[in-house]
C-alpha cells in the first residue's frame, strides 16, 4: 500500500526515533525507502545494524539535497502512495492505519494530517494541518501540509513534476510541489487527527539564514500565474501575500545584520504597499 520514503543528511542524533516510530506502526502493509543523501557520520551504520520486519532499501547518492533526495526514493518506489518521513520526525503508532482506512473509502491523491510541535523534547504547540485543500488555500494562507504528515499518489508526484531539486528552492521544494499538485487539480483530504511530531531543531531548514530568501523565490513562481488566470480581488490578496513574504525576508536579513541586502527588500516591501494602497484607492 505505502512506500516510506525517508531521506537523510547526518541525522545520526534524530534517526532512531524516526526508525522506532516506523517499528511501532500497527499497519504493516509498506516497505521503506531509505535515501542517504551524502551522509559522513553514523547515520548509515544505525540504520543497517536495525533489524526491520517490513521490507527496507537503501539508497545512496552524493549530497544534492532533501528535494532530491525524496525524488530518489520516489523513482525507486513500490507503492501506489508514498508516505514521506524526514529523518527527524516522528510518527504515532495507528498513522498509517488511520490513513490506509482513509483510502479505502475515498479517492484522494493527497492526504495530510496534524502533528504536535516539539523543541528540545518538549510539545510546544500544534500543527494543524487544513482544512487548505486548494490552490488559493495553500498559496494565500500559508504552507500548512508537513512533509512528514502527508501521503500522495506516486503517479500524481510524477505528473506534478516531483520535487524541485534547485538551490533557490532548497527548504521550499514541498510546498512548491503541493502548489503545483493543486494546480492540477489533485485532490486533498484534511485528517484532523494528531498522528505525528514535528520536531524543531537548529538544523531545520526554517531555521537556516535563507529560507525567507527562498520563500521569496517560491512565491515569485507562482506571481506570473496568479496575474494570469485569477480574478482582480486575487490580485489584491497577491499584493497583500507579497508585502508578507517580503516583511519576513527584511527581519530575517537584519537579524543576520545583512544590512544591504536588507535594503533590497525594505524597497520591495513598499514597493507593493504602495501597488496595493493604489488598487484599492481606484476600485
Amino acid at each position: 500500500m505505502f512506500t516510506v520514503v525517508i531521506p537523510f543528511y547526518n541525522s545520526s542524533s534524530t534517526i532512531r526515533n524516526s526508525i522506532k516510530s516506523i517499528q511501532n506502526q500497527t499497519f504493516k502493509q509498506f516497505e521503506v525507502v531509505f535515501v542517504d543523501d551524502g551522509s559522513i557520520d553514523e547515520s548509515l551504520s544505525i540504520i543497517e545494524r536495525e533489524k526491520f520486519d517490513v521490507p527496507v532499501r537503501i539508497l545512496k547518492q552524493d549530497n544534492k539535497g532533501q528535494g532530491a533526495a525524496r525524488n530518489f526514493g520516489i523513482k525507486n518506489a513500490t507503492f501506489s502512495y508514498i508516505s514521506f518521513l524526514d529523518a527527524d520526525d516522528i510518527w504515532y503508532p495507528e498513522r498509517l492505519s488511520i490513513l490506509n482506512d482513509i483510502i479505502l473509502c475515498h479517492d484522494y491523491d493527497v492526504i495530510c494530517h496534524d502533528e504536535d510541535i516539539y523543541e528540545n523534547g518538549k510539545k510546544i504547540s500544534t500543527q494543524k494541518c487544513g482544512p487548505y485543500e486548494t490552490f488559493k488555500d495553500l498559496f494565500f494562507l500559508r504552507n500548512c501540509l508537513s512533509p512528514s504528515a502527508t501521503i500522495v499518489k506516486k503517479d500524481l508526484i510524477i505528473a506534478a513534476g516531483m520535487f524541485d531539486e534547485s538551490e533557490n528552492l532548497r527548504g521550499v521544494e514541498d510546498y512548491d510541489l503541493w502548489l503545483r499538485l493543486a494546480l492540477i487539480n489533485a485532490k486533498f483530504k484534511y485528517c484532523n487527527t494528531i498522528l505525528g511530531q514535528y520536531c524543531l531543531h537548529d538544523n531545520n531548514e526554517i531555521k537556516k539564514s535563507d529560507f525567507y530568501l527562498r520563500t521569496v523565490f517560491l512565491h515569485k513562481k507562482f506571481e506570473k500565474i496568479i496575474k494570469r488566470d485569477f480574478k482582480d480581488e486575487y490580485q489584491l490578496k497577491l499584493i497583500r501575500r507579497l508585502i508578507k513574504v517580503y516583511f519576513n525576508a527584511v527581519k530575517s536579513l537584519l537579524k543576520q545584520k545583512r544590512f544591504l541586502r536588507s535594503i533590497t527588500y525594505t524597497y520591495y516591501t513598499f514597493e507593493q504597499t504602495s501597488k496595493y494602497l493604489f488598487k484599492l484607492i481606484v476600485r
